[in-house]
């Protein structure tokens, strides 16, 4: 609402017979002015399920996801030729995060799933390079 824009919730039905991720956030936290897209189950599909919607805007998109996942977010949208602003997470890497631990481990799990994330989505060209310029 600060920024006057639409807030889009964005996951499918994970579960046989059970809501959808998108319309089980929106019920949680009162969001009754959202848009649920409820089809995707990965980023792929949430960024081509709302290309058409990116079409019609004349204004930019902010994707909040985890800051882990942001990147692959950011490039899967912008190469569906959504108008995407990089939401900056501030993020900064602490001792703590590379400490043998399970924080550290769990942390480093996140960070290499991402970016092997992004190297396939580039290898299957679901990451666009030419949409990126």
């Amino acid at each position: 609402k600060i920024y006057n824009l639409d807030l889009i919730i964005s996951g499918g039905i994970t579960k046989k017979n059970a809501p959808s991720e998108a319309q089980v956030s929106k019920n949680f936290y009162f969001l009754d002015d959202a848009i649920i897209e409820s089809k995707s189950l990965n980023t792929y599909q949430s960024a081509i399920n709302l290309k058409n919607y990116c079409k019609g805007l004349n204004n930019s998109i902010i994707i909040i996801t985890d800051s882990y996942h942001a990147l692959r977010s950011f490039l899967s949208f912008k190469s569906q030729g959504c108008n995407t602003i990089f939401y900056d997470y501030n993020y900064q890497i602490k001792f703590n995060d590379i400490l043998p631990s399970v924080h550290g481990f769990v942390t480093f799990n996140k960070a290499v799933y991402e970016y092997l994330g992004i190297l396939y989505y580039f290898f299957t060209l679901k990451i666009n390079i030419i949409n990126l310029i």
